[in-house]
């Protein structure tokens, strides 16, 4: 991937799950197609993107899914910001959507399971980390990261 455009402003539109599995698959899996990304076939499940060009440079996916007892909630999943990308806004911009889809749908609580290497900037976007650490199927340690849009 080259470097980002000059004037390279991340800016979120909504998207397929093939435009994002190839990103998903180079940065969160190392290349090995896991098949994983489809996540949920919902009406409700939503895939967002940033693109610098026609290159797709960061990618999240929302769904409803419980938390812990709360049914109102949706679970972010699959994001991702290929490395050259990072730093740049991107994920901000992609939880940012997030925010603001699950706010206009009255949904209180988004949630995901976070790498703890990522855990400074879920929190720098307002997340709250609860939990003990714990390994997920990758080998990678994770926790849990939750953004309450009311109280």
């Amino acid at each position: 991937m080259s470097e980002p455009t000059p004037s390279f402003v991340p800016a979120v539109q909504r998207v397929s799950v093939d435009a994002i599995s190839e990103l998903r698959d180079r940065v969160l899996r190392g290349g090995q197609v896991q098949g994983e990304f489809a996540y949920p076939d919902d009406p409700a499940t939503t895939h967002l993107a940033v693109f610098d060009g026609g290159t797709v440079v960061s990618c999240a996916t929302t769904f409803p899914e419980a938390f812990e007892g709360e049914a109102q909630a949706w679970r972010v999943r699959g994001m991702a910001t290929a490395p050259e990308y990072r730093g740049r806004g991107c994920g901000r911009a992609l939880v940012d959507a997030a925010v603001e889809r699950a706010s206009a749908a009255s949904i209180p609580l988004l949630w995901c399971n976070v790498r703890t290497s990522a855990l400074g900037f879920y929190e720098e976007c307002g997340f709250e980390i609860v939990g003990p650490e714990f390994i997920t199927d990758t080998g990678i340690p994770h926790r849990v990261a939750l953004y309450r849009l009311s109280e």
